[in-house]
């Protein structure tokens, strides 16, 4: 634990600022007594940390010093993506491998050891179950476009029907397997679906990013509006409780509904309020477990799964 709080510490005294004790305690989730004892066992190590007392003090690094850590620029891109998936989609997975095979030799025995230990414990799977790895031809050129800040030209699919739209790409975004690309050109950013890119062509002219863009705040925006605005449709539905698990694994997992348990009723089943996006999600998801609930509003969902229960009566009589 402490070992991996002393790389971080040292990483965060690498980012070039005056950093107070307070602070990395913060950071770090430990207390202001634990940040003096291990920057002191960095200084013993030989890690030339500086330290101001008073006003304005706080602890600091020469500019000019970096752990020796040999990575290419490639190298740093494929470890800071974070999954192998998303490294695996842009083509830098053997790079990842490289760079991680790097950080671990350049860390001090224990460091190594407890950093093993981690990589033994834990693994990030990042795809969906039951679908196949969303890695569209043209993230690769559409990920360069970005770093070079390139307007490109692309055919874009929407509702069954191709446009062709001017794009600034600012940043790309790996959301539950599938990637997504943030560009720039209005108030806020704009959000397409890489796999929905039919063709892209570089322009040859190009764009500035936006001062103070944060590639993951603007994602979190963008993702709190899409979530707001979707269309809502309240559903109450009496179930047993010894049935609630089976309503719940029934409900569709890429757009998980809201659900909300009430108190008991006389005949000892519950009420269950849910939010769906759409009637015929709602239908489609509560069919699956035929008599096991009894949806009571809204009315037209009470109708329409009567009258697929009749139908399937009707057929297999």
């Amino acid at each position: 634990m402490r070992a991996r709080r002393l790389v971080s510490l040292l990483l965060l005294l690498q980012l070039g600022r005056r950093v107070t004790a307070a602070e990395l305690a913060d950071r770090l989730h430990t207390s202001v007594r634990t940040i003096h004892r291990d920057v002191a066992a960095l200084v013993d190590a030989g890690v030339p940390v500086q330290s101001d007392r008073g006003p304005g003090g706080g602890f600091t690094l020469p500019s000019a010093y970096r752990t020796r850590l040999p990575l290419t620029v490639d190298e740093a891109q494929a470890l800071l993506l974070g999954t192998p998936g998303a490294a695996a989609s842009l083509g830098l997975g053997a790079l990842l491998l490289d760079a991680q095979a790097k950080l671990l030799g350049s860390l001090p025995p224990d460091m190594r050891q407890a950093a093993r230990r981690a990589q033994e414990l834990f693994h990030v799977d990042d795809q969906r179950w039951f679908t196949s790895p969303d890695e569209p031809e043209l993230l690769p050129p559409l990920a360069g476009a970005a770093a070079e800040r390139q307007v490109v030209r692309v055919e874009y699919e929407r509702r069954g029907k191709t446009e062709v739209e001017l794009l600034k790409p600012l940043g790309l975004v790996l959301k539950a397997g599938v990637w997504y690309v943030l560009s720039g050109g209005g108030d806020r950013p704009r959000v397409h679906r890489v796999s929905r890119i039919r063709s892209l062509a570089v322009t040859g002219e190009r764009f500035h990013r936006p001062p103070g863009f944060d590639l993951a705040e603007a994602w979190q925006r963008s993702r709190e509006e899409f979530e707001t605005s979707r269309p809502q449709l309240p559903v109450t539905l009496l179930a047993d409780p010894d049935d609630l698990p089976a309503l719940r694994a029934a409900l569709d997992g890429s757009v998980r509904p809201t659900v909300r348990v009430g108190e008991p009723c006389p005949d000892g089943r519950v009420e269950v309020s849910l939010t769906f996006e759409r009637l015929e999600y709602a239908h489609a998801d509560l069919l699956k477990l035929g008599g096991a609930v009894e949806v009571t509003q809204p009315p037209q969902l009470r109708s329409r799964l009567a009258a697929t229960g009749r139908e399937l009566a009707r057929r297999y009589a």
